[in-house]
């Protein structure tokens, strides 16, 4: 399992939750890789049975292109935010409060102010993680690395800034 990024340990520490979420990721990350080989496929049958009176496209034989698991949506909800993340499913994100800053700014051994300028990606991923577990107290920050991609950090930073 060291592919994924984990230390072997953390799978023994696993709830099924997480493991099932990890199954997923996997197999839709498993999916978009082989979407490019049933695309061509697809394009090999369409040459056999395509005809004058009828056309096919590929996509009917090997359907649409996969979606990659990432953040699609971020609501707001009776003052409640909600994000849906890699794994399709929605979370409720806990506000951002003065526990969680001190938390994160401890962990780092900087200012909050200090850990926004030139922000990295674990900041992001640990803030991320404080508001998702006081609503999911089995998320792990380990898991919440696999269900955010780059694409959307810039996204997740907005949502942080403009809970602070």
């Amino acid at each position: 399992m060291r592919h994924l990024g984990n230390n072997p340990d953390h799978y023994d520490r696993m709830s099924l939750g997480e493991f099932k979420r990890l199954v997923k990721e996997i197999d839709n990350q498993l999916r978009i890789e082989r979407y490019p080989l049933e695309y061509r496929l697809g394009q090999v049958i369409c040459a056999l049975v395509n005809s004058k009176q009828k056309t096919y496209k590929p996509e009917r034989f090997v359907g649409e292109v996969p979606k990659s698991m990432e953040v699609t949506k971020v609501t707001k909800t009776n003052g409640k935010s909600e994000i849906t993340l890699g794994d399709g499913n929605t979370y409720i994100l806990a506000v951002l409060d003065v526990n969680m800053m001190e938390d994160v700014e401890e962990e780092y051994d900087k200012s909050w102010g200090e850990l926004f300028t030139n922000v990295r990606v674990r900041v992001i991923k640990t803030v991320l993680w404080h508001m998702l577990k006081r609503n999911y107290p089995d998320m792990t920050k380990a898991h919440v690395g696999t269900l955010v991609t780059a694409k959307v950090l810039p996204k997740l930073l907005i949502i942080i800034g403009d809970m602070t």
